[in-house]
């Protein structure tokens, strides 16, 4: 389990899976909240933690993210 590529990534899951439902569910947030998981979710696809977000979890719900037509333009 050492080799495995991803194994150094495990600590961030909890953390990357916590702001994609975040933004999932952005109506629930004030702005300021909103604003905060916008400036974390680019610095996770800034960093080397970015491969996380090819998990197919992740890719379903950004892509729902993304074809929503009712999200603010920041996301």
């Amino acid at each position: 389990m050492s080799t495995y590529p991803y194994a150094d990534f495990e600590p961030y899951y909890p953390h990357v899976s916590n702001i994609v439902s975040k933004m999932l569910n952005w109506e629930l947030m004030s702005e300021h909240e909103l604003k905060v998981v916008i400036k974390t979710f680019r610095l996770i696809i800034q960093s080397r933690v970015v491969n996380v977000l090819a998990e197919q979890k992740y890719v379903h719900i950004l892509t729902q993210i993304i074809d929503s037509q009712n999200h603010p333009l920041e996301l």
